[in-house]
């Protein structure tokens, strides 16, 4: 994603008297949003509530300008099958699952097949390729 689009979402906020800047809410949402779907590839209870309580069209609206709306789409589908009771956070995507979101990331986002190219290019280093298959295949954070 490109944070800097993201990063034009800010507001002043107080924190123990102190004012810092932080994101907006609709901004905080897709960056929860993208974190969960992208870059861990599994979704938790507390993304859950972020996408119930948070979410809203100006969310949404941002989200197709960095060009994420495809996360808040997964989001909105393990939400309603968690409301359902067909499912319970966290929910740990399997590796067929990652590779289609990822691939469909890939054809979509150009920044995002700049990104893996340079993943791919660490991946002849054992560590890097250690740590991925670890993530691939933990089943908690």
């Amino acid at each position: 994603m490109d944070g800097e689009r993201l990063l034009d979402n800010v507001e002043t906020i107080v924190v123990d008297g102190v004012e810092a800047k932080a994101l907006t809410l609709d901004a905080e949402v897709v960056a929860t949003v993208t974190h969960a779907i992208y870059k861990e590839h599994m979704y938790l209870l507390t993304d859950y509530y972020v996408v119930k309580c948070w979410l809203n069209d100006k969310a949404v609206a941002l989200a197709r300008k960095v060009n994420v709306d495809d996360a808040i789409k997964v989001c909105l589908e393990l939400n309603r099958l968690i409301d359902e009771g067909y499912v319970e956070a966290p929910i740990k995507f399997n590796f067929n699952q990652t590779v289609k979101i990822l691939a469909k990331r890939f054809v979509k986002d150009s920044n995002f097949r700049a990104t893996t190219l340079n993943t791919i290019k660490l991946a002849t280093k054992k560590r890097t390729m250690q740590q991925l298959v670890s993530r691939i295949k933990r089943k908690s954070y």
